[in-house]
């Protein structure tokens, strides 16, 4: 969707409300649930993305260091999984 309409407000209408509408109303459809949708998963997204922020800075980001990752393994007496923050998928 992001690639068929360009902006991530029009993709995520076109998630919520099809793209049909998107393309009839040439741009956000003016429904109150997909304006809603919208607002929402934008703030998620704010939210998460801060998040990750913070945890690259106390993680030392800067230099090269990886985030250290508590799983299951650690529980049970096996050793921790460390991954670099280049792997990191997604915003």
């Amino acid at each position: 969707m992001l690639d068929r309409f360009g902006d991530v407000a029009r993709a995520l209408a076109a998630y919520n409300a099809g793209p049909g509408a998107v393309d009839r109303y040439r741009g956000v459809p003016p429904y109150a649930e997909t304006r809603a949708y919208i607002k929402r998963v934008l703030e998620y997204h704010r939210r998460y993305q801060a998040d990750f922020e913070q945890l690259e800075v106390r993680s030392g980001v800067e230099t090269g260091d990886s985030v250290r990752i508590a799983g299951r393994g650690e529980v049970e007496g096996r050793t921790p999984t460390s991954v670099p923050l280049a792997s990191r998928v997604g915003p």
